[in-house]
């Protein structure tokens, strides 16, 4: 039987090619260093997972956008926001070619042709810019030299080295190295060179530095140990030819170098070699690299790896990090993903029949959907992160069973790789197993299947797995695992790593047994840790899972319920992160799993989360209700899941959303009873959710239909006890049904149902805890209403329970016949006089307000009829009348205000009948008459403002009767007349204004009747008439401005009947007219309090 030719798959990149996707932002980044103006010193490197498509996107550059477009063309591309718009732009336009040279440093060859030597390496760069017409003759001249000190120059071997575009050149120099002596080839290199470059030799030998001394310098490296001095000189010797190029008249603008696969410099021991000889693999595309950008003469150089480069630590050839743009090749987005898919397979129409109906057009394009959505779920890595390489073997699978006439359907490709049905999946796992390990040692190759069955390991557990799976376990070789591309660092956890997600399954389908074995180890290194730790209880269910599905998922619900009940979140996220990559192969499973997850969300109210998880819970049951419509614990469950659901969506205040839900569970519950009438659980969550639709009823003030929603509640809960009389859940929610329905009751007044109601309910609860004494449930709910029977009967003021407690020498008043509840007072004095029961009514008829602390030796005074509270009084002095009760009365019909601090040996004045607060005073002079009754009274009928300090020697003058607040006036002169009563009323008429300090021997004239405030003058001339009475009475119309602090030893005048506050005046000179009384006895009424 002839052997079938292998078809072309489109995992190769000549098929590849033209289905090339995404990655339009690294496209465009390309394109901006291609048309950058001055050209950027930087270089871009690639890296990412094999297979991801680095090498992919390399060729897409060389193949399609090494074009420069004008200036103005590429300006308004870039003005383009969008990545996809921009590049979908270039796409259509079309400028000047730019010279590519694409170097893959994976290519496989010996001698010459190998693409990482240190000579053979740049000799295959440039002998493809030879083919671009750039001439470099100063590196061929020194590799000719070098072949030669390596006897390896033969004319056959020089034709295959150099390009046929320059063989008579080559020749030429060929004939010139191997014939002439030493001292003579530099000059007849020269002249070769001179007739090779023509016009630009002049130039060029400028640039270059080129003459005699330099070539013969190269002769001399060469003799040196075999040219071994030469070699190491080669890169550099081609970079400098590349950029005098470069610099030529008809050199291009632009020259585009691409670099394939950096790794390979390494192979499989690229993470065990210590740095001396890390660096010394690569280190000939260093020193090109450098060499180019001293300064960079447009030239763009773009490398692909699986790891960034760490250049910048080397010794020899350094180049720092800030000239090398690092950019992470990722996986692809599902849109991307299904574009590539739609390319690869295309659509297939049936050629057996020559007309196609639109109903079979229908169904075959949604077959087709159908396919391209498992294919891509068969290819993530995480949940929308497809990886390319996988896509495109799955891609393949399709084909080839197509070209057999097989056509595969979206069930040949399940989630995930676990159980794909189609044979060739395994074949094609494999091939990306070996792929992705294609650069591992042997020790390595045999470790990673064993770390692949962890989520995720450090140095510790490395070890330990190691000792009990009897691999070797060295710092070295863990050094040498994390240094792989498809192992990642966690970046949440300094310090561990985890194995790429594809890799982990694909090993576990291709490996089972060695997985299996790593599972069982992982569970046990987990178990020993004990259950306080939550991350080590989640990674030894999630163990047990992978070995056992069922162990694992019971395990997860029962721990998962008790992480809920008792607040323990941190486990309970962790249980929670397992769900993506838990095995669960019913879907009852998924839905318990599911609705256990929303539940924790609403423990911690993240609603959307919560209402997400209820809904997939809720579709994974109604799936399961499919395969078994009659199963009572999946639609107990499906109950469970719908009382959630309204419970959230009542806390979200959508209350007819939520009473929905509670219907369709009470309906999944009565299905369930349909089928099995005595299942106590279903009768004690059909209670539960009546329960909370009557609670929700009550909160939308439905209170008839609340009230039967209770009741129902209540029925379905004795339900369950009559089959079950022990069955404490169901005491508890009765409990918790009749504590509402009370609830409910005391809303509408009904006091004496809602007490029975009440009484019921902590029957209840008693009976849940003689049945489980230590239910804290049980105990928290009997207080809640205990609580509300209490505040029930608060409500209908049967007060006599509880009063509050009494302290030790204290006594209760009894209320009269409208107070309210008794006064606790303070403990009897000594003569105090006990409450009467009248006296303690009135007390309790308003509320009490406080009168602050009473210092020692002082007392309260006793109101009248209509007083507030009493006055705090400073001590009785010696002579003073005791307050009487019409005088305290008087007191308090306004506010007292504070009279600041009293002076020793000052008294307050006793005001009148209608006074205010009495004056402050100061102590009373010889000779002054003591103030009466009548004239303080008169005083304080308007407040008294301040008239400012008075100097020792002046005196204040007595006002007329209509007069405002005296004047300050300086001491009498010699013949001045003194101011009358008349002219000192008139000077109060008008506000007072200030005129400024009055030197000394001044005065100030009297105005007019129209005047102002008086002009200041000089002193009194010779026969100047002095100031009238009229005129002093005119300046008195404005009012007085403060008056300030009265001296010692001074006083105010009494004012006359119209006159308000008295006026300040020095002391009384010799010879002057006493103060009269009867000013002050005339208008009291003018007078107003202090």
């Amino acid at each position: 039987m002839p052997i079938a030719p292998k078809k072309p798959r489109v995992t190769q990149h000549d098929q590849a090619l033209p289905l090339f996707t995404d990655r339009f932002g690294e496209r465009r980044l390309f394109l901006r260093f291609l048309h950058a103006a001055p050209p950027p010193e930087q270089m871009l490197f690639f890296h990412g997972d094999g297979g991801n498509g680095k090498s992919l996107l390399l060729k897409r550059l060389m193949d399609r956008y090494c074009q420069r477009l004008r200036a103005a063309d590429w300006a308004r591309l870039d003005a383009i926001a969008d990545d996809r718009a921009c590049v979908e732009g270039y796409d259509a336009l079309s400028g000047g070619p730019v010279p590519c040279v694409y170097h893959d440093l994976a290519g496989r060859g010996a001698a010459e042709d190998d693409p990482r030597g240190y000579w053979s390496g740049p000799l295959m760069i440039a002998r493809e810019l030879g083919a671009h017409g750039l001439k470099l003759p100063l590196f061929q001249y020194a590799l000719m030299l070098y072949l030669r000190a390596r006897r390896k120059l033969s004319p056959e071997r020089i034709k295959a080295l150099f390009p046929a575009a320059e063989a008579d050149f080559v020749a030429s120099l060929f004939d010139i190295v191997s014939d002439t002596s030493v001292g003579l080839m530099a000059v007849k290199v020269l002249g070769l060179f001179d007739k090779h470059l023509k016009a630009n030799f002049a130039l060029w030998r400028m640039s270059l530095g080129v003459d005699a001394d330099r070539l013969q310098e190269i002769q001399t490296m060469a003799t040196d140990d075999q040219g071994a001095r030469l070699g190491e000189e080669l890169p550099r010797l081609l970079g400098e030819s590349i950029q005098v190029a470069m610099d030529m008249p008809n050199a291009p603008a632009r020259l585009v170098l691409l670099i394939d696969t950096h790794e390979s410099f390494w192979g499989t021991g690229r993470h065990s070699e210590s740095d001396a000889t890390y660096f010394e693999r690569d280190e000939w595309l260093r020193a090109l690299l450098a060499q180019l950008y001293q300064p960079n003469r447009g030239i763009i150089v773009v490398l692909a790896g699986r790891e960034p480069p760490r250049w910048d630590k080397a010794v020899e050839h350094q180049i720092p990090a800030n000239h090398i743009n690092c950019q992470l090749i990722g996986h692809l987005d599902p849109p991307y993903a299904d574009e590539y898919l739609i390319g690869a397979l295309g659509h297939q129409v049936d050629t057996d029949t020559d007309t196609d109906t639109d109903a079979g057009d229908n169904t075959q394009t949604q077959t087709e959907q159908a396919l391209r959505a498992a294919l891509i779920r068969f290819a993530e890595i995480h949940p929308d992160q497809v990886h390319p390489l996988y896509l495109g073997l799955t891609a393949d699978l399709c084909l080839q069973a197509r070209a057999r006439g097989e056509q595969l359907t979206a069930a040949d490709f399940p989630t995930g790789a676990h159980g794909a049905s189609h044979a060739l999946s395994q074949e094609v796992g494999q091939e990306l197993v070996q792929r992705l390990l294609r650069y591992c040692n042997a020790e390595v190759q045999a470790a990673v299947p064993l770390l692949a069955a962890a989520r995720g390991f450090d140095g510790e557990l490395f070890y330990t797995l190691g000792d009990r799976l009897r691999f070797n376990a060295s710092r070295a070789d863990f050094d040498i695992l994390t240094g792989f591309s498809f192992v990642w660092p966690d970046p949440a956890r300094p310090g561990r790593y985890r194995i790429h997600d594809l890799l982990r399954r694909l090993v576990a389908a291709g490996k089972p047994e060695p997985t299996r074995e790593a599972h069982a180890a992982l569970e046990a290194i987990y178990r020993d840790r004990g259950p306080d730790d939550p991350e080590a209880v989640a990674e030894a269910i999630y163990h047990a899972n992978q070995q056992d599905w069922e162990r694992g998922w019971l395990e997860w619900t029962e721990v998962m319920d008790q992480a809920r009940d008792n607040a323990r979140h941190t486990l309970g996220e962790a249980l929670t992160a397992l769900r993506p990559v838990m095995r669960l192969e019913t879907a009852f499973a998924e839905g318990t799993v599911d609705r256990r997850i929303g539940d924790l969300a609403a423990a911690r109210s993240r609603h959307a989360a919560a209402e997400t998880a209820y809904r997939r819970a809720l579709a994974s049951l109604e799936a399961a209700l499919g395969q078994s419509p009659d199963d009572v614990g999946t639609l107990n469950e499906q109950g469970i899941a719908f009382t959630r659901l309204g419970k959230l969506r009542a806390a979200r205040s959508d209350h007819a959303q939520a009473e929905d839900a509670y219907n369709q569970a009470i309906a999944a519950y009565d299905q369930a009873l349909t089928r099995a009438p005595d299942d106590v659980y279903a009768h004690s969550n059909k209670g539960s959710a009546l329960q909370s639709l009557g609670k929700l009823r009550a909160a939308r003030s439905d209170h008839a239909r609340a009230e039967d929603a209770y009741n129902q509640a209540i029925t379905a809960f004795d339900q369950a006890l009559t089959r079950a009389p022990d069955f404490v859940y169901a005491h508890n929610n009765k409990g918790n049904a009749l504590q509402g329905l009370g609830d409910l009751r005391a809303a509408r007044s009904d006091h004496a149902r809602a007490e029975d109601a009440y009484n019921q309910a902590i029957t209840a609860y008693d009976q849940a805890l003689t049945r489980a004494p230590d239910d804290v449930y049980a105990h928290s709910n009997k207080g809640s209403a205990l609580q509300g029977l209490g505040d029930l009967r608060a409500a209908r003021s049967d007060h006599a329970p509880s009063r509050g407690r009494l302290q030790p020498g204290h006594h209760r008043l009894r209320p009269g016949p409208d107070a309210g509840a008794g006064r606790r007072l303070r403990p009897q004095q000594q003569g105090q006089r006990p409450p009467e029961p009248r006296q303690a009514a009135r007390r309790t008829q308003r509320p009490r307000r406080s009168r602050g602390r009473l210092q020692p030796g002082h007392r309260r005074l006793r109101p009248g009829p209509d007083a507030g509270a009493g006055l705090r009084r400073r001590p009785q002095q010696q002579g003073q009348r005791p307050p009487g009760t019409r005088q305290a009365a008087r007191r308090t019909q306004r506010p007292r205000r504070s009279r600041g601090r009293l002076q020793p040996g000052h008294h307050r004045l006793r005001p009148g009948p209608d006074a205010g607060a009495r004056l402050r005073h100061g102590p009373q002079q010889q000779g002054q008459r003591p103030p009466g009754p009548r004239r303080p009274a008169r005083r304080t009928q308007r407040p008294r403002r301040s008239r400012g300090r008075l100097q020792p020697g002046h005196r204040r003058r007595r006002p007329g009767p209509d007069a405002g607040a005296g004047l300050r006036h300086r001491p009498h002169q010699q013949g001045q007349r003194p101011p009358g009563p008349r002219q000192a009323a008139r000077r109060t008429q008008r506000p007072r204004r200030s005129r400024g300090r009055l030197q000394p021997g001044h005065r100030r004239l009297r105005p007019g009747p129209d005047a102002g405030a008086g002009p200041r003058l000089r002193p009194q001339q010779q026969g100047q008439r002095p100031p009238g009475t009229r005129r002093a009475a005119r300046r008195t119309q404005r009012p007085r401005p403060s008056r300030g602090r009265l001296r010692p030893g001074h006083r105010r005048l009494r004012p006359g009947p119209d006159v308000g506050a008295g006026r300040r005046r020095r002391p009384q000179q010799q010879g002057q007219r006493p103060l009269q009384s009867r000013g002050l006895a005339s208008h009291p009424e003018r007078l107003s309090p202090r």
